[in-house]
């Protein structure tokens, strides 16, 4: 299988990429390091990136008001409504969130403007917290909050919301797990694992199931949606409900297609993995130049595009991959 680099940001961290039904791509590139970086960008010809959408979104710093700029981005998603959401969780260098910063934000790409923003208060983002990736149907939006371990579900009419999951087993990471890439332990500095609770998740093509993990597995889990949505239900109610799909090893990204067959980007097998209806992994690709792939998208040529985050390695450039799927 051909490995084809389709776009770079050259220095600056890129972490996830996403592709519109007309086949325009972007890239998210968190407020993570010193170096200066847009937080939204959209690929051009010649295999850059330009800040999108323009005007104020991109231009933030220490105090300047955050509620129509990006702070610090850390995942987009297009619908196929030909929506961008960008997910603002304000944390810039991974500090305390910039208060009235934390949003989500959906930029009509018919237009190239921004259409609505959500602003998460302390009740549904509140301080420790790290959103991280979203998926959306027709009367919901659905954000990983990977702090607590918890998804966030939004009435896309009114903006209420709640959390759910926090604290039960299927949503918190597992301590036992220290994850191996190219040999060596996955930790910080001083030595420990990273806690990173729920962090991925995916819909089902006809939106009845939502399937999630915490970051470093061991396992898929999924539940129906109907039971995410009720915001009367306890947590242990819509736990009775969560089924084990299978065991997978650390994965940064779930993306499913039209058949509902799920692809991972998995951290530390450099490259992509599938589980079809028989739900056995199969692998897709695995390549040296893949290092920490990222959450990527379904273009509508049929290529599966992937940000190369080049965790642990941080071998720039940083990059976007493409692959033809089966």
């Amino acid at each position: 299988m051909e490995l084809i680099t389709v776009a770079s940001s050259g220095n600056v961290m890129m972490t996830n990429a996403a592709v519109s039904p007309t086949g325009r791509l972007f890239g998210n590139f968190p407020r993570w390091t010193e170096v200066p970086t847009p937080s939204v960008g959209e690929a051009t010809p010649d295999g850059n990136f330009r800040p999108f959408p323009g005007g104020a979104w991109n231009e933030w710093r220490p105090g300047l008001p955050p509620q129509e700029r990006f702070v610090c981005t850390h995942g987009l998603y297009a619908d196929r409504g030909n929506n961008l959401w960008v997910i603002d969780d304000a944390t810039p260098h991974h500090r305390t969130m910039v208060e009235g910063g934390a949003k989500l934000v959906q930029i009509d790409l018919a237009t190239n403007r921004v259409g609505r923003i959500y602003a998460l208060g302390h009740d549904l983002a509140p301080p420790g917290s790290a959103l991280s990736h979203m998926r959306v149907d027709a009367r919901f939006l659905y954000v990983t909050d990977s702090g607590f371990g918890v998804i966030v579900v939004i009435d896309r009419e009114t903006g209420r919301g709640h959390r759910v999951l926090e604290g039960e087993r299927c949503s918190r990471a597992d301590p036992t797990i220290t994850p191996m890439v190219h040999g060596k332990p996955l930790v910080h500095a001083d030595g420990k694992v990273p806690v990173i609770h729920l962090s991925h998740l995916e819909l089902s093509p006809d939106g009845r199931w939502m399937y999630f993990t915490p970051l470093f597995g061991p396992r898929l889990w999924r539940v129906e949606t109907k039971y995410l949505q009720e915001p009367r239900l306890s947590n242990r109610e819509i736990t009775a409900h969560v089924e084990e799909v299978v065991r997978i090893p650390p994965v940064t990204g779930i993306t499913a297609d039209r058949t509902g067959t799920l692809y991972f980007s998995a951290l530390t097998e450099d490259g992509i993995l599938r589980m079809g209806p028989d739900r056995k992994l199969q692998t897709v690709i695995r390549d040296d130049r893949i290092s920490g792939p990222n959450e990527g998208s379904i273009g509508p040529d049929g290529f599966y595009y992937f940000p190369n985050s080049q965790a642990p390695r941080v071998n720039r450039p940083y990059e976007v991959f493409k692959i033809k799927l089966p």
